[in-house]
């Protein structure tokens, strides 16, 4: 009795674990990682760094603060385009920035509030990653 319910949970643990891969190696989306930073580090960012030297130096930067990370599921660039609608209110540039975003399998984003900015009063980075590029 006990090595056929042992052998039973093994099965079922088996075929749980491998639906979770399965599942798993179809995700497909945006995640997004941003970060509050100060003007100064915005002011003394590099030219034309790769998204990943800029995650270093923001990560490295003084008065920098994670402000936690965001899941976009789904094919569409549409949810980015809400998240940065919430977060830094209209950009006039919008399309040209999920455009890039999707040609990339990462892309760095800076963001400073201009003069009529409706978003927050301090400047932003936001990292994404998509998962849509494989």
């Amino acid at each position: 009795m006990l090595k056929r319910n042992v052998k039973c949970f093994g099965i079922i643990v088996f075929l749980a674990l491998f639906g979770i891969c399965f599942i798993g190696c179809n995700i497909s989306g945006y995640k997004v990682e941003y970060y509050k930073i100060s003007w100064e580090t915005y002011n003394s960012r590099d030219s034309y760094p790769t998204a990943d030297e800029s995650l270093n130096f923001v990560k490295n930067a003084a008065g920098t603060e994670s402000l936690g990370n965001y899941w976009c599921g789904g094919k569409s660039s549409e949810g980015l385009r809400d998240f940065f609608n919430e977060k830094c209110g209209y950009v006039s540039n919008m399309d040209d920035i999920l455009s890039s975003i999707e040609q990339d399998q990462t892309h760095g984003v800076w963001y400073s509030p201009g003069l009529l900015s409706t978003g927050p009063n301090y400047c932003q980075y936001f990292y994404i990653t998509n998962e849509n590029f494989r």
